[in-house]
């Protein structure tokens, strides 16, 4: 709103910035003693400083503004005899310039990090939350290397207040420092995450659940319709198909499936359990650390078998190629070697010939303490995979 006196105008800004109201008073006069303009501002807009104000006279407490938008104010008031229409045209530009000097203020990469509030990191299959001033951006996938729709986002959710350009180091940065103050947060907590865990303890408590294996319920299991778990020894046995269910549910891939169980799972791969000629196969899943999430499962009541058949054989006995395939996502290393160092003393027992330069990599990869990058003996892994696949045994 301006409002005009002889010789003497009054501009007046308002706006939202960073979600906060910003004010500000401009006064300019035009008589005997020449052209004069301060402004006055309120503590809570100093961002309105930063681009306009360029000094303080401290006993008056009065601002000048930046000689840039001083000058449009100057040409307004000091041109006698204009229209109406041209004084109109002449603020309007004003304050066109005043929008584009605050929308070019330019963000650094260390006030990114200073405006967040808190970072919270999921499973690797869902990233981490970025609250920033209260909003939440879910950053995941390729927004760890590319800042482009974090700048989408920021635009949408803050306006365009603020100019960004990130080069892809100093995104990396940025994301690095995120990740350093992220507060981990179980699988379990995330709501955007499909709710594979979700139906998963719905199961559990729906369904019964026993504490001793029997031929009977893994032959349910394997057979018919029927969800049953068992729980022994502080472990929550979870029967493949039970896992697959939901995988093919929500239509969620193997790899995103694996990350969203790998914080409960106490082991690489499922386990087949063997009663009486009877088999299964289970995903070996902690029990407290459920617990600890979905204290929920609290109202389980667990089913004693008084006669429980005695499992002897918990490992499979025979040979499945299917879990050495799922250790190629697996990001233990121990768990990738030990995989590699079986299978390859199954191809020495057989006298198959490998490729000299693999079996150089494979006794290079056993015999070292590398514990940091899995990529290299998952690769390995896949190549030793070639002579099963291949039906080369």
């Amino acid at each position: 709103m301006i409002l005009i006196a002889k010789k003497e105008w009054n501009f007046y800004f308002q706006g939202i910035i960073n979600n906060k109201e910003k004010k500000m008073h401009i006064l300019a006069t035009y008589g005997k003693s020449g052209y004069e303009d301060r402004i006055s501002i309120d503590e809570d807009s100093r961002e309105l400083e930063d681009f306009i104000i360029i000094g303080r006279d401290l006993k008056t407490d009065r601002y000048k503004m930046s000689k840039n938008f001083s000058t449009w104010l100057h040409d307004a008031i000091a041109s006698e005899d204009l229209p109406d229409e041209e004084i109109s045209k002449r603020y309007r530009e004003i304050f066109d310039t005043l929008i584009k000097e605050v929308s070019l203020k330019k963000l650094e990469p260390i006030d990114l990090i200073k405006m967040t509030d808190k970072v919270i990191m999921y499973s690797p299959a869902e990233g981490m939350d970025i609250v920033i001033q209260g909003k939440v951006f879910r950053l995941h996938d390729e927004d760890f290397l590319n800042p482009k729709n974090f700048l989408i986002w920021y635009a949408s959710v803050f306006g365009n207040i603020a100019h960004i350009d990130l080069s892809k180091e100093e995104w990396k940065a940025v994301v690095t420092a995120w990740i350093s103050m992220s507060i981990k947060a179980s699988p379990g907590k995330d709501t955007l995450a499909p709710p594979v865990l979700t139906e998963l303890i719905e199961k559990i408590i729906d369904n019964r659940v026993e504490n001793e294996f029997t031929k009977e319920t893994l032959i349910d299991l394997e057979n018919t319709q029927i969800f049953a778990f068992i729980l022994k020894n502080g472990d929550l046995y979870v029967h493949t198909k039970i896992y697959n269910y939901l995988m093919q549910k929500y239509k969620v891939s193997p790899r995103r499936m694996r990350q969203y169980f790998e914080h409960y799972l106490k082991d690489d791969a499922s386990k087949q359990i063997k009663v009486k000629g009877s088999r299964a196969r289970f995903w070996r899943m902690d029990w407290n650390k459920l617990m600890f999430d979905f204290p929920e499962l609290e109202q389980v009541k667990v089913i004693e078998v008084k006669e429980a058949e005695i499992i002897k054989d918990v490992i499979d006995e025979e040979f499945n190629l299917s879990v050495y395939k799922q250790l190629l996502d697996s990001l233990n290393i121990e768990a990738i070697k030990n995989g590699i160092r079986d299978l390859y003393q199954r191809l020495r027992k057989k006298n198959v010939i490998l490729d000299r330069n693999l079996e150089e990599d494979i006794e290079f990869l056993l015999n070292s303490k590398e514990t940091d990058n899995p990529d290299y003996p998952r690769e390995v892994l896949a190549n030793l995979l070639k002579y099963f696949q291949e039906e080369k045994v």
